[in-house]
């Protein structure tokens, strides 16, 4: 047996086995005593029976109780990973793995280690990433919640179909197979349950090969479960829109700001007109303007996370972005505002001007300088995020510059 602490300077790598190691499963744990034997058992048993060269990693994430005695008698390498989190434990868990192929999966014997053989076909039929499908005629009754099954798990699949078109049915397995390639390519940093989301996103942002196969689900021991559906659920449903500036963004941003430009529109051409029936009059230029100024600025605000996460290497380049980078320069940012904000600045200064003609009388061209205001804070919000946008892309040109 092999103990390592992951606090230490101690490199991982330096790890020398016997023989090449083409599987190594990782197994997180904190107080699993009951249940841990069971699954390094059914590992050790599967190795053999499908004549592969494997290794089990477990992950001691604080345990009180006898996991790390079990696990050191048992002879398998024991990692101590003390920042707390089921993403904190793997990641540690799979640094220190040797394998080829790697393999997580949980401690409490919901999942089945003699059933790898699936996960292992499918990687050397050449997916990166093969995760388990709980939803099948094999999930034991009262395994899964009814809110997990019928609420939490389809919403986060049909939510990572929807953002990032990953054709699975079941995005939260804990039971998961993955290439080291894979593994490194991601550089997956999450250190709660949105680990299994991250892997995800990450897997389609680099368009990496992904498949379900069907697993067993077994009902877990007595125990305290250490997932909370409600706040895992949200820290998942968090990341997955923290991830796609898109749909977070630049779609509600876009659509306030299309809006708010149609409303102006219609009530600068027409006195009064009807929108599905509805009288639209004076007053609703004031909702046309706020519409525009706040869809420009979450429009900005999309700009401002492409970059830092582009920055920050949390999403790759794509054609697109790549596209904009030689062909938009600050200098065409600066002249789109400059050309908004002369726009308002024109309307305002015709108003002034039909206010000196009518010898300073009174005015009645609320909504054109409404339009003129809402133009000049546009136009100025746009030199400035320029601005600040060439600063954040500085450093990710010369990011992409050294690729």
């Amino acid at each position: 047996m092999t103990s390592i602490d992951t606090t230490s300077k101690q490199d991982a790598k330096s790890l020398k086995l016997s023989e090449a190691v083409e599987l190594s499963v990782v197994i997180p744990c904190l107080n699993e005593e009951a249940t841990l034997p069971i699954c390094i058992k059914k590992c050790l048993t599967s190795f053999k029976r499908l004549g592969v060269s494997g290794e089990v990693v477990v992950c001691d994430n604080g345990s009180t109780d006898r996991s790390v005695e079990i696990a050191t008698r048992l002879g398998v390498t024991v990692v101590h990973e003390s920042r707390k989190g089921y993403g904190s434990a793997l990641l540690s868990g799979m640094k220190t793995a040797q394998g080829r192929w790697l393999l997580m999966g949980d401690a409490d014997n919901t999942y089945d280690f003699s059933d790898i053989g699936p996960f292992m076909e499918k990687l050397r039929e050449g997916y990166d990433i093969v995760i388990g499908n709980r939803l099948t005629d094999r999930l034991e009754k009262g395994a899964m919640p009814w809110k997990n099954r019928y609420i939490g798990t389809p919403l986060l699949t049909t939510l990572l179909h929807l953002f990032y078109h990953i054709q699975i049915r079941d995005s939260q397995c804990g039971m998961r197979g993955l290439t080291r390639e894979a593994f490194q390519k991601m550089s997956l940093k999450c250190s709660g349950m949105e680990f299994a989301s991250e892997m995800l996103v990450k897997a389609a942002l680099f368009q990496l090969k992904v498949v379900n196969v069907p697993i067993s689900y077994s009902v877990a021991p007595n125990r305290t479960p250490h997932l909370r559906p409600f706040r895992d659920g949200w820290r998942h449903f968090k990341f997955l829109l923290m991830f796609s500036p898109t749909h977070l963004f630049f779609i509600p941003g876009a659509l306030f700001l299309g809006g708010g430009l149609f409303l102006l529109t219609m009530l600068l051409r027409y006195p009064v007109f009807r929108l599905f029936g509805f009288p639209m009059d004076t007053h609703w230029t004031i909702v046309g303007s706020a519409s525009v100024i706040l869809g420009s600025q979450i429009l900005s605000i999309f700009f401002f996370a492409k970059v830092l996460a582009l920055t920050r290497g949390y999403l790759p380049y794509d054609k697109i972005t790549q596209g904009l980078y030689r062909t938009f320069r600050f200098e065409h940012g600066l002249l789109l505002g400059l050309a908004i904000f002369l726009t308002g600045w024109a309307t305002e200064l015709y108003i002034l001007c039909e206010w000196i003609l009518s010898r300073f009388g009174p005015l009645y061209e609320f909504r054109l300088g409404i339009f003129g205001m809402t133009f000049i804070i546009v136009g100025l919000q746009t030199i400035f995020s320029s601005f600040f946008l060439s600063i954040l892309g500085s450093e990710s040109q010369e990011r992409e510059t050294r690729r």
